[in-house]
């Protein structure tokens, strides 16, 4: 059954990429602070309650993307992590979507075309304008804090707050105003020495850990108990334990790695930011086979390049 148009997509403009400009959503900038209020910590030391049905209406997942979904390869495309259509269905089924990422609008754009069919079903789609940075802070690589209250003021009549809303993010600092309604994933590089010698499920990790979380009335209570733990960390804590271990518990300690491994994978799409009619591309990204024809190492080059954008 298909869903319904997102506001912001009914603007003839919204393909667009707006010219730079302040939000008008905050016009003004005033520093945030830098850590969360007394009532936001009282709500999340509160206990919270697993719910026997979900008659509710759908908790609010808010999508980070550069690092958190995609890779980006400077401004000529994009690497999405691998098991993203088992993610995106997960989601947008379960959940009402949006997206707020830092880069700037003609990026968010781009990097939205991840969704495939689902994109219209984005209840809200924010980029940078939506930070209410001064003209100087817009166009210059700094540290965004994602206030949740500027999110949960944009819908009607309260119908979001700190039990009911989840974001997913790779950067600790930018959460640290609701710090547990944050779910932080590691940070997706396809260039990783790490994801090309080992590949990764942190997409499957995180589909796990939601599922847990769509089932309580109370997300930042839930969070502040029984914080999300990347399988990445579990997979880099196994590697040091392994070469400690001796030598003659070598066969039980690459079975315990097979099993940590099973679901990972090498393969993910590849969308070019320049030729969108292309469609998306699958790529094995298998540290192994970097000499086959699929890699891509000018990569390299157009993510230094990145480096001084945003």
């Amino acid at each position: 059954m298909s869903s319904p148009l997102a506001k912001d997509s009914l603007n003839p403009d919204f393909n667009k990429a707006p010219k730079k400009q302040m939000s008008s959503y905050s016009p003004r900038y005033s520093p945030l602070p830098r850590s969360p209020t007394r009532e936001y910590l009282e709500l999340a030391n509160q206990r919270y309650h697993c719910l026997k049905t979900l008659s509710r209406k759908k908790q609010l997942l808010i999508l980070d993307l550069n690092g958190t979904l995609v890779s980006r390869t400077g401004s000529k495309g994009m690497y999405v992590r691998p098991h993203q259509d088992e993610f995106v269905d997960y989601v947008f089924e379960n959940f009402q979507v949006m997206v707020w990422s830092s880069a700037q609008p003609v990026n968010v754009d781009r990097m939205c075309r991840m969704f495939e069919d689902h994109r219209p079903e984005l209840v809200k789609v924010w980029d940078r304008t939506y930070f209410g940075l001064t003209p100087n802070q817009y166009n210059k690589k700094i540290v965004t804090i994602k206030d949740l209250k500027r999110v949960w003021s944009a819908f009607d009549n309260g119908e979001y707050d700190a039990t009911n809303t989840i974001l997913l993010d790779d950067s600790p600092e930018k959460t640290v105003l609701q710090p547990y309604n944050s779910v932080h994933l590691t940070s997706f590089d396809h260039l990783s020495s790490t994801f090309r010698a080992h590949g990764e499920s942190e997409l499957l990790a995180v589909i796990s850990y939601l599922e847990k979380l769509r089932k309580v009335d109370n997300v930042c209570s839930y969070i502040r108990e029984r914080p999300y733990i990347s399988p990445s960390i579990n997979l880099n804590k196994q590697e040091q334990e392994q070469g400690q271990r001796e030598q003659e518990q070598q066969n039980e300690n690459e079975n315990e790695l097979e099993n940590l491994y099973k679901d990972n994978s090498f393969y993910c799409y590849h969308y070019e930011f320049l030729n969108p009619e292309a469609g998306r591309k699958m790529y094995c990204l298998d540290g192994s086979k970097s000499k086959k024809s699929n890699d891509r190492p000018v990569d390299v080059l157009e993510n230094r390049m990145d480096s001084i954008r945003l």
